[in-house]
């Protein structure tokens, strides 16, 4: 097995013992033109600074595979 294959099982193997569903094809929330745009709006700062940990965190890991995953939250 070819080393970035063992790093993509190993990332599966976190994913599965924190239950997420290996299954799921498609996000859980869609939204329509409208609502992205609203919510776009309501929450410019945290998209801002999300973009700019995802510009630092893409610059650490350069060259390497890297998986995000979010969870919905209250804000």
């Amino acid at each position: 097995m070819i080393a970035k294959e063992k790093e993509v099982l190993i990332s599966w193997g976190r994913s599965n013992k924190l239950g997420i569903n290996q299954e799921m094809l498609a996000p859980r929330i869609i939204l329509n033109e409208d609502e992205l745009e609203e919510e776009i709006k309501k929450k410019g700062d945290l998209i801002s600074s999300f973009n700019d940990g995802i510009n630092e965190i893409s610059d650490f890991v350069k060259g390497k595979y890297f998986f995000l995953l979010c969870m919905k939250i209250a804000i």
